[in-house]
């Protein structure tokens, strides 16, 4: 099943702005594939994904997002490839954790703060690919990832 939520959402014929999604608004939802998220998303609580365990496919907004928070992705076993989105100065601890099938991941900028064990026990983790020009930068952000860090051409 996919989960893609709309921009609005309409409430006692009153339309509304989706910008946030609550704390574990859709924690172990096994039955969710494939979720994306619209770009008038600027806040996801903790762990508002987490043990969603079928999840395959992931899609945030480039734009409007700007921290990964705790655990929001926690336990998405099933999750094969994930791109941080541009907006994103910050991921929050343990964000991938325990996503066992997490293969890759995709940084299409340099970001600011990183938390403890954000791909904890991710053990089929092949790649990080960064920005050109900023391996120095993720080395320090991600020093137990180093070896798995490789620059865009």
């Amino acid at each position: 099943i996919q989960a893609t939520l709309d921009e609005n959402s309409t409430a006692e014929d009153v339309k509304y702005k989706v910008t946030n999604i609550k704390a574990g608004a859709f924690r172990e939802s096994d039955f969710l594939v494939y979720i994306k998220l619209p770009k008038t998303i600027t806040d996801i609580d903790e762990g508002v994904f987490s043990y969603c365990t079928g999840v395959e496919t992931i899609r945030l907004p480039n734009d409007g997002i700007k921290k990964i928070v705790d655990k929001a992705f926690k336990g998405c076993y099933s999750l094969y490839k994930m791109v941080i989105p541009r907006s994103v100065t910050e991921i929050g601890n343990y964000a991938f954790a325990d996503c066992m099938d997490l293969e890759y991941v995709v940084f299409n900028k340099p970001i600011d703060k990183v938390g403890k064990k954000i791909f904890y026990d991710c053990e089929s983790l092949k790649k990080i690919s960064i920005p050109k020009g900023f391996l120095s930068h993720f080395e320090n952000l991600l020093p137990e990832y180093k070896e798995l860090l490789v620059e865009k051409k």
